[in-house]
């Protein structure tokens, strides 16, 4: 755990900037809470909806850029304090003022699809997948094991496929510890125990070591919620809620991600409703920190069937955007936002501004993914300024980045 004067200094920020000062969490009830997307899509190419069927099919190119801050190594070489007090005020208070946030180009430029779009054949991770694709042919079970004499680079490559696999583990995994250390809940979790434990969790049938169920599940095509749930004596469970594909193929696995998880910055029609609550709420840890603790949030949702009434058309999915008592936008009742609006007089160039962590707002991995590749920039954001037709950016860590439209207004003349 993190000492004390660190984390006095990480509690004085939180609480200055964002916390009601009176605010009193030692008597709640609650689990601290992650949510992380599992998608073996992130690093294999898979024909069909079945399992792969050639060896021909095989793409197995990582993509860090665009799953993760950090790579394989790097975060498996932690130690449960590697974490320190820089590493957590950066998270906390990233603005890099440097990036204008200005697009002007499709979003695939940004990532230079071009380039990752065409995969090279590393042999280490062609073998793993062909090994497991063999097994599968041959009638063989799907935890069969590889010889004894498999070498460390192997094992290796398959601990870097699992770490690519989970959504932004390693920004989920910093702030995990971050909640931990703010609540000073005990839980002693290295880096390379929790991806064991997620991977542990995933659904297989029998027993079987670590990386014998890395290879199972190597050439499986579903993906998973994982929902992470820690409790005050430091207990720790984790649940796996399959996911729906997205549909269509996708020829890699950069195009995958582009397509279904930033869909948000591309060209096209909005696909949820968003509305705008019509009371604010109370900051507090519970809405910097995911926690189980979501009356807030679970009050926000009935108002929003309320609203919903009156409006005729409804699209499929819907949010609502919370602010807090000085009228500023902070989030969604599930997802981090982003205002989209027009720069200059030129039709093409665009800004997406999401709101400070000063307004109170949850401290997201997707949001500071994106803040992190220049795709955001952060501003105070009032919701009085908001009107029905605004574009909202609403993003998570399970469905990446959709594009919303507001349809109500609220009558704010009073305040």
């Amino acid at each position: 755990m993190m000492d004390s004067s660190a984390l006095d200094a990480i509690k004085q920020k939180i609480v200055r900037n964002v916390v009601i000062p009176d605010f009193d969490f030692s008597k709640q009830e609650f689990q601290i809470l992650a949510t992380i997307r599992y998608d073996p899509n992130f690093t294999h190419v898979f024909a069909s909806q079945e399992l792969v069927e050639t060896d021909d099919d095989f793409s197995s190119q990582l993509d860090p850029q665009l799953t993760s801050l950090m790579d394989s190594s790097s975060f498996l070489q932690q130690s449960d304090d590697s974490v320190g007090k820089d590493d957590f005020l950066e998270y906390l208070d990233y603005n890099d003022t440097s990036n204008s946030s200005v697009l002007s180009s499709p979003i695939s430029g940004i990532f230079d699809m071009s380039s990752s779009g065409v995969f090279h054949r590393d042999p280490v991770l062609q073998g793993l997948y062909e090994t497991a694709n063999y097994s599968v042919k041959a009638g063989a079970s799907q935890g069969q094991s590889q010889s004894p004499g498999e070498d460390e680079s192997t094992d290796a490559s398959l601990w870097s496929i699992y770490y690519n696999r989970f959504f932004l583990l390693g920004e989920h995994y910093k702030r995990l510890k971050l909640a931990l250390d703010f609540f000073q809940w005990p839980l002693a979790l290295t880096p390379k125990v929790f991806l064991t434990q997620l991977v542990h969790s995933l659904p297989v049938q029998g027993s079987m070591s670590i990386e014998d169920k890395m290879r199972a599940l190597l050439n499986v095509n579903v993906s998973y919620k994982m929902r992470v749930l820690v409790s005050k004596d430091g207990n720790m469970k984790i649940e796996a809620h399959e996911l729906p594909r997205f549909p269509g193929y996708f020829p890699d696995t950069h195009e995958y991600i582009v397509r279904n998880l930033l869909s948000g910055f591309l060209d096209g029609e909005p696909t949820w409703d968003v509305y705008i609550n019509t009371e604010p709420i109370n900051v507090s840890p519970f809405t910097t920190f995911k926690t189980t603790k979501r009356e807030h949030y679970n009050k926000a949702r009935e108002n929003m069937e309320q609203l919903k009434r009156d409006i005729p058309d409804q699209r499929p999915k819907s949010e609502i955007l919370v602010y807090n008592n000085l009228y500023q936008l902070m989030e969604g009742s599930i997802t981090n936002v982003a205002v989209k609006s027009q720069v200059g007089t030129d039709s093409d160039a665009v800004r997406y501004t999401t709101p400070y962590l000063a307004s109170g707002c949850l401290c997201g991995v997707t949001r500071y993914f994106l803040l992190r590749k220049g795709l955001l920039q952060e501003d105070a954001i009032d919701i009085r300024d908001l009107h029905l037709g605004d574009e909202i950016i609403l993003f998570n860590g399970i469905m990446g980045c959709v594009k919303g439209v507001i349809r109500n207004s609220v009558d704010f003349s009073g305040v």
